[in-house]
């Protein structure tokens, strides 16, 4: 079962049905520790923070669980997961986040997607530039 709706849909259906189904979310990952602990059973993870949303994952595994450090890696992405999720279209979404991890991978930029924007408006590329530097310094960006 692939959901994409709020923790609380996911906790009910995980107690009605979780021994059922295999529960996977997506939405980026956006409140993901919530969902593993109200049932979900794993992720398709957003390509930007696979690494950090692998950890939260193992984090939170219900038979050796350490919620803190899940927290912690989860406050870590948020604001740059958050900030390209908020683009007002899907389009400029993709191309945002298509940039990012390719700056994160030491790739050239992927900039000129088409259909849609060619360019991302150099203030929004600027602020998610810093935001990613709190999420995967530069010497550490493909370690």
């Amino acid at each position: 079962m692939k959901a994409e709706t709020e923790s609380i849909d996911i906790a009910r259906f995980g107690r009605d049905h979780g021994a059922r189904f295999r529960i996977l979310t997506g939405n980026w990952g956006a409140e993901y520790p919530y969902f593993r602990e109200d049932g979900a059973h794993g992720l398709i993870p957003a390509p930007n923070f696979v690494p950090e949303q692998a950890a939260i994952h193992h984090a939170t595994d219900p038979r050796t669980p350490n919620f803190a450090r899940a927290i912690k890696l989860y406050a870590r992405i948020f604001p740059l997961m958050q900030f390209i999720r908020e683009r007002p279209g899907v389009e400029e979404q993709l191309l945002l986040g298509k940039h990012m991890l390719a700056q994160r991978l030491n790739l050239a930029s992927c900039l000129g997607r088409l259909p849609g924007p060619q360019i991302v408006d150099a203030s929004l590329l600027s602020h998610a530039e810093r935001l990613a530097s709190a999420v995967w310094p530069r010497d550490t960006v493909t370690g």
